[in-house]
């Protein structure tokens, strides 16, 4: 391969740039960076890494069907450039629909005349589905639709854990990692990069859950996981694919603790 070349691992799906030329014999996924640079995801699979910046892209529609071997009780769409998803679930088996649903992302608020045929249309970026059927072999059929160009950041699927009752008060913030520096003359560079999304939250959980809670908790340390605070539209921003940084219990009362969280998304 020469200097620049590209090419696909069909078994890590990750892109690879040949770092120099004269490249032969060097294989990219035992490469130390001498030979080869990790370009990133490829296409197919670039809403299935654990990054919400890197995205699958098509033209009007990505179709995905998914066969999980663990029980699935949610899924969230994220970063998504998208006008709806559509979920279907059937049974591998005998193939009997058994959940379907379409979930609208036209997110703009419409108040008059003037906005509705002068307004940009708007779409949120993310979807929520918690209430998905417990069925032993599934069949999951994704359909990611908007005309033109659509996108999807990140598709995850798993089990979903009720905590508690998140509390107001909630803090939403990002982190941002992009460049911004001043010379000693007063010349400012600015250099946009990748942001995260952070969550400081609070709930409040029964007395008789906190030997459960706490273990989870612990289990999921360093982990990727959706932390959806509310799946009530209009929140959608609280919703943080990432880890908690830190958490603490207050055995508040006798009947109840609280528990705070501090989440951090990845970029």
């Amino acid at each position: 391969y020469a200097l620049g070349d590209r090419v696909i691992s069909t078994s890590a799906h990750r892109i690879y740039e040949s770092l120099q030329n004269g490249n032969t014999n060097h294989d990219p996924l035992a490469d130390d960076g001498t030979w080869w640079i990790d370009a990133g995801p490829t296409n197919r699979w670039a809403m299935f890494d654990e990054s919400v910046g890197t995205a699958t892209a098509a033209t009007d529609s990505i179709v995905v069907v998914l066969e999980p071997v663990t029980q699935i009780g949610g899924l969230v769409l994220l970063g998504s450039q998208a006008a709806q998803m559509q979920v279907q679930i059937e049974r591998t088996s005998t193939s009997e629909l058994v959940y379907t649903t379409t979930v609208s992302l036209d997110s703009y608020p419409v108040g008059d005349w003037y906005e509705y045929l002068t307004a940009p249309i708007q779409f949120n970026a993310d979807a929520v589905l918690t209430d998905l059927p417990i069925v032993a072999d599934p069949r999951i059929t994704v359909t990611i639709t908007k005309s033109g160009d659509v996108s999807a950041g990140s598709l995850v699927l798993g089990s979903v854990h009720q905590l508690g009752s998140v509390q107001y008060g909630m803090q939403l913030g990002i982190v941002d990692y992009s460049r911004k520096e001043t010379d000693a003359f007063g010349a400012t560079t600015l250099v946009q990069r990748a942001y995260s999304r952070k969550v400081d939250l609070s709930m409040v959980c029964d007395q008789a859950t906190l030997n459960g809670i706490y273990a989870l908790l612990s289990n999921l340390r360093a982990r990727a996981v959706v932390w959806i605070p509310t799946a009530s539209a209009g929140y959608e921003a609280s919703i943080v694919y990432g880890w908690y940084r830190d958490f603490s219990i207050d055995v508040a009362t006798p009947s109840a603790f609280y528990c705070s969280l501090q989440i951090e998304g990845l970029t």
